[in-house]
């Protein structure tokens, strides 16, 4: 079905083929990989900072960061030329195409599920597990770790692979993962090694998924690429802090971990169902 006028420039779908996207996606893993690299970095570092130096003295490397971000951080992008009414009115044409919802609902629920971890683990490591600052600091990156390595994977095999391929795969990853945590869980205690052990396979799938996912999104309209990485951006970011706001109400000190691992496994199962109906409508429309 190339032919289907859905597939066209101006139908609701894009006829441009995901896998040839790899190219792309190994340069984005290549950029994710060194700021996951850096961010198990900082948390490590930033722990041991906070335990010598003390809460307060935080508010200094903050302000150096700021400053070096606000006097040497340079625009890279060149202006489109395109006012924001101009921008809005180009979001229709990318809310109409399928793929592209299921390309960003795949991204938002697999960093959903990261976001629901950042916003329960503290409570965990504290609450349940007893661990003090720095302990928790350092647990705290295990994700971290997993997406470095799930960033270098994709890197050296999306191009042979393909993205589609890729972005399940790490679905998948995440969802088993934490359905075997749920099980473990269910029956025993457990331990924080084996809370936070689990959560590396979380960044390891979000490694394969977001750069396979965000470069399927801006593939669907390669003409509005920019827009696309906008949109697609907010929709992860907003869905994100709304599960990790939701994953802080669900845990309380009687609730031990289950809660937010039920909430991680259903957010990773709907990011696997969103790239599955992703591959089903390619077939469709006749897109490799």
């Amino acid at each position: 079905r190339k032919g289907d006028p859905m597939s066209a420039p101006g139908g609701t779908e894009s006829g441009s083929a995901p896998q040839s996207q790899g190219a792309g996606t190994a340069d984005l893993s290549h950029f994710t990989f060194i700021g996951s690299g850096t961010l198990f970095s900082d948390v490590v570092l930033c722990t041991i900072y906070t335990e010598f130096a003390g809460i307060r003295a935080t508010r200094y490397p903050q302000l150096a960061t700021w400053a070096l971000t606000h006097f040497d951080f340079g625009e890279t992008a060149s202006k489109s030329g395109k006012t924001l009414a101009q921008q809005f009115r180009e979001y229709p044409e990318l809310l109409r195409s399928p793929r592209f919802w299921g390309y960003t609902l795949s991204a938002a629920f697999s960093a959903g599920c990261f976001f629901a971890y950042l916003g329960g683990a503290p409570f965990v490591g504290t609450e349940v597990y007893g661990l003090d600052p720095a302990m928790l600091g350092i647990y705290f990156g295990a994700p971290a770790l997993g997406y470095l390595i799930g960033n270098f994977i994709t890197g050296r095999f999306s191009a042979r692979v393909g993205i589609n391929r890729m972005v399940l795969w790490g679905g998948m990853i995440v969802s088993i993962a934490m359905i075997t945590s749920l099980a473990v869980f269910s029956l025993s205690p457990g331990s924080p090694l084996v809370f936070f052990g689990f959560m590396t396979f979380v960044g390891l799938g979000n490694g394969l998924t977001i750069p396979n996912a965000t470069a399927g999104m801006l593939s669907v309209r390669p003409h509005l690429a920019g827009t696309a990485s906008g949109l697609g951006g907010a929709i992860m970011i907003g869905g994100g802090a709304g599960l990790s706001a939701l994953a802080g109400t669900l845990l309380a000190p009687d609730t031990g971990v289950t809660p937010l691992l039920w909430l991680m496994v259903l957010t990773s199962i709907a990011s696997v169902a969103a790239i599955l109906f992703v591959i089903w409508r390619a077939r469709r429309i006749g897109v490799q």
